[in-house]
């Protein structure tokens, strides 16, 4: 069967590795905890004004980006 083409698609987690030169952003009015982050570019596509927001550079854990899972992110946060 056809799916609705009415309805917008389900929403997908980013899950994009973050390794060593990449900017990983955190915003501490969106995330559940310090560990979740967005890569660069889910972040420009987001909006986080007036929001607590820092940015790293050179992640040594590595990670991936949380933006799309609601068990990390605020969904208002996301891109």
């Amino acid at each position: 069967a056809l799916r609705d083409l009415t309805s917008p698609p389900p929403r997908r987690v980013c899950q994009r590795p973050l390794g060593p030169n990449d900017v990983a952003w955190s915003c501490a009015t969106c995330r559940s905890d310090p560990s979740c982050v967005l890569c660069h570019e889910c972040y420009v596509a987001s909006d986080h004004a007036g929001h607590d927001v820092r940015f790293y550079r050179g992640l040594t854990t590595g990670g991936c980006c949380d933006c799309g899972d609601e068990d990390a992110w605020n969904p208002e946060g996301f891109c």
